[in-house]
């Protein structure tokens, strides 16, 4: 059997079967499930086999495959997402057009994982682009502006990306990432990493995805949040592993990026743009640990899509009227253990996440780091607030209690994947030594004293649990400046200066 039937069946698998779900919609629900097990076997299979396996399918101009371990982390998160955010919601009708473009979004990510040529790449993000816009606009047309935005946005972005696959083109003769990897920094780098830091939602590039995630029903935003997003972060790793000089950059833009989430996490007043903000803060520390990048991204991916499916049917989305008392039990579960994986509490699968390497070096970074650890506890000790006593507007605590016992089957299997670590206890050794539990412990208290802190200085309960973007910076004219000053100063950080 050729090596390409395989990963080809895998990959192909979503397309045709979104086909099939258009002529026998009746269909859709298994094809989906098989398709996204079929997906994470992949991925398990490529882990698991340790060593590279580079393809070139379509002859010497088509289509170059990398099938590696760092693909495998990102398809098995795939898989496992779009399992759970099925099971989620199997027993609630769904239209057959939702499951088309979910299995057009799962072929399409599965490609970006994959994929090692510039043009590719292309094809598969502006794939994922359209389909989860559509998914966007699937639940209410109210959206319509988040999802053109974000459209608008991106396709800015990946004609700059494509203005640079054509410069580093017309030097290598290649489209290849590795090609282009081996030259010196140059300006084609700068125009691609524009593209991607806005694909990945890092920093000022990323500041279309907050409203964007805060916007979009509870199961499109586990979608966008937990596997979506990592398709611009995945080619940014391959770069940073290939090319020094562009670890660098990549590592100073990811911090900058982990810094701002943060900060934005600790003002913002919806549960959901603070579940995105902390989304835009952990892209940055991924791309930050381009080594470890593959577990991070599925401790980080299989965390944040069960806070979002647990944002289905809240009492209340203003984190004023918090009370997270008056939420379902597998809610409550989610808002306690999801955040603490992220926090790297042992023995879940984000402690394991955050033993990577960073890129970047310097006495500054540990304290740094350290800071962002903080600011991230006390961001996510607003979930775990009682906060106010008095009902929020349009309060659905009693729905609630009488739905209490509808568990989501989504939500445990991922809560359940993140005790993964228990499998291998070998793996938890290195974490359980005393200072690391010192170092955890003093960050723990740090943050729920700051937390404390600020609970005592933010405004009393308002009646505005927004949706609409309340930062200047997040309108469209500010996110296309955002990326002219990205693509300024990455081009004065070149070598000699801004090209001539």
């Amino acid at each position: 059997m050729s090596p390409l039937a395989l990963p080809i069946t895998a990959l192909l698998g979503p397309y045709l079967a979104a086909f099939l779900n258009a002529l026998l919609p009746s269909l859709g629900r298994p094809l989906l499930l098989a398709c996204s097990l079929s997906c994470a076997g992949l991925g398990l299979k490529a882990i698991l086999s340790g060593s590279p396996q580079l393809l070139t399918w379509l002859g010497p101009l088509g289509v170059q495959l990398a099938i590696d371990p760092l693909a495998g982390w990102f398809l098995l998160l795939d898989g496992l997402v779009f399992c759970a955010v099925l099971l989620d919601g199997w027993s609630r009708p769904q239209r057959a057009s939702q499951l088309t473009l979910m299995l057009v979004l799962l072929g399409g990510l599965g490609g970006a994982a994959v994929v090692s040529d510039l043009i590719s790449l292309y094809v598969t993000l502006e794939v994922i682009s359209i389909a989860a816009f559509l998914l966007i606009l699937s639940e209410t047309d109210t959206n319509l502006w988040i999802g053109l935005r974000y459209l608008l946005i991106g396709n800015t972005a990946m004609t700059l990306y494509l203005v640079g696959a054509a410069l580093l083109y017309a030097q290598t003769e290649s489209f290849g990432l590795s090609e282009a990897s081996a030259l010196p920094l140059c300006a084609g780098h700068v125009f691609l990493l524009i593209g991607l830091f806005t694909k990945g939602g890092l920093f000022l590039n990323g500041f279309w995805l907050p409203a964007t995630h805060a916007a979009a029903a509870a199961p499109i935003s586990a979608l966008l949040s937990g596997s979506v997003v990592t398709a611009g972060v995945i080619p940014l790793v391959r770069f940073s592993l290939l090319n020094e000089a562009l670890a660098l950059r990549i590592g100073a833009v990811g911090l900058a990026s982990a810094l701002l989430g943060v900060i934005a996490g600790l003002i913002c007043t919806d549960v959901k743009r603070l579940l995105a903000w902390s989304t835009l803060s952990q892209m940055g520390l991924l791309v930050l640990m381009p080594a470890s990048a593959g577990l991070f991204g599925l401790a980080h991916g299989l965390a944040k899509a069960a806070l979002f499916l647990s944002c289905r049917q809240l009492p209340t989305r203003a984190l004023a009227h918090w009370n997270l008392a008056h939420c379902r039990p597998d809610q409550r579960l989610a808002f306690w253990l999801a955040p603490l994986s992220l926090a790297g509490l042992p023995p879940l699968i984000g402690a394991l996440a955050k033993t990577g390497t960073p890129s970047l070096a310097g006495p500054w970074l540990a304290p740094l780091l350290s800071l962002i650890a903080i600011l991230a506890i006390a961001v996510y000790a607003r979930l775990w607030s009682r906060g106010e006593t008095t009902p929020a507007p349009g309060d659905l605590t009693q729905a609630t209690a009488s739905d209490a016992r509808c568990w989501s089957a989504g939500v445990v299997l991922l809560l359940a994947l993140l005790w993964l670590p228990l499998l291998r206890p070998a793996s938890l050794t290195p974490l359980l030594m005393p200072t690391k539990w010192l170092w955890l412990g003093a960050n723990l208290a740090a943050g729920l004293l700051l937390h404390q802190l600020l609970q005592s200085q933010r405004q009393g309960p308002t009646d505005a649990p927004c949706t609409a973007p309340p930062f200047v910076l997040e309108r469209l004219e500010h996110l296309i400046g955002g990326l002219g000053l990205m693509g300024s100063g990455l081009l004065l950080s070149l070598p000699g200066g801004w090209p001539r």
